[in-house]
């Protein structure tokens, strides 16, 4: 593939049509001439900080220090986002924001490297019953892929995948092509009904986290 350099539209034109194509991913990498790392990096910096996110432009790291550091000087309740955000030079306060929502979730706060090397992680082989419990989870929050493949250990280009696939062929979509197993042929109705109730538990347990963060983030700001 050549490294042809591809604008803020382009990146998003090819993304958007990614959606609603009917080829498989790989005759879609070759027909744009991109590779799987790019269009996956595009996806994850378009997720998160929408089409700003597709502009070029170096990417600031953050150690681990220095995020707990942002954190503990908002918490204290003397400072907005926006001072916080200048004096430790943040990209995007929604940046900030969900170092916040991590922290107070009781999740680990890394270095961005290490971050990104989580998100990037390389694919692992999965059951029938795993890819649909994943799926499932990602679906019930708020199609979260990057938090969905830390979680269950599995690169984010395979998290995208089996949305897509899930959302177009349902079970279908997720069974191995390469050869039938006995494992792959179908999954109990309870075993179903089992997946989908660990999903919406997570679901509940997150919501519940946001709601807690954000009357504290208010609780804060209304008394500024």
């Amino acid at each position: 593939m050549n490294k042809k350099q591809y604008s803020a539209e382009e990146k998003y034109d090819i993304l958007k049509s990614y959606e609603s194509s009917k080829k498989s991913i790989r005759e879609f990498f070759k027909e744009h001439d991109i590779s799987a790392y790019s269009f996956y990096a595009w996806q994850e910096k378009y997720e998160k900080y929408g089409f700003q996110g597709l502009k070029k432009k170096s990417r600031t790291s953050y150690t681990k220090e220095t995020k707990i550091a942002a954190i503990k000087m908002y918490l204290s309740g003397k400072y907005s986002l926006k001072q916080v955000s200048i004096k430790y030079n943040i990209s995007d306060k929604s940046l900030l924001r969900s170092w916040i929502s991590k922290y107070n979730s009781h999740k680990e706060i890394n270095s961005t490297p290490k971050e990104l090397d989580k998100s990037m992680a390389k694919s692992r082989k999965t059951t029938l019953e795993e890819r649909i419990e994943i799926v499932l989870y990602c679906i019930a929050n708020s199609n979260d892929y990057k938090e969905t493949a830390q979680k269950y250990n599995v690169s984010y280009s395979q998290v995208y995948t089996w949305v897509k696939k899930y959302k177009e062929d349902q079970e279908a979509g997720l069974k191995d092509k390469r050869g039938r197993k006995a494992s792959e042929t179908c999954i109990t109705k309870e075993k179903q009904t089992e997946i989908s109730l660990k999903a919406a538990m997570a679901k509940i347990k997150r919501l519940e986290a946001e709601n807690a963060l954000l009357k504290k983030l208010q609780e804060i700001e209304r008394g500024w």
